[in-house]
């Protein structure tokens, strides 16, 4: 099954200017699709705030648990 997705920069934008720059020069890199490329950043993206999500969740724990036992 496919999913289609619409996506356009307005090359007048700054941020949409860099963000366009950013995917063709990723994908010359990587020597692969737009579309690849596109769900490759995607899925990096993903996961490094998967990680870092979970990186929070133990430095709490752990500033809770030094709390606990300071008190």
């Amino acid at each position: 099954m496919e999913q289609r997705v619409n996506l356009r920069f307005n090359l007048n934008r700054t941020d949409d200017c860099q963000a366009w720059e950013y995917l063709r020069s990723q994908t010359d890199q990587r020597e692969s699709s737009l579309n690849r490329t596109l769900i490759e950043i995607l899925l990096e993206h993903f996961a490094a705030q998967e990680k870092a999500d979970s990186d929070d969740a133990l430095i709490e724990r752990i500033v809770t648990a030094v709390r606990k036992e300071l008190r």
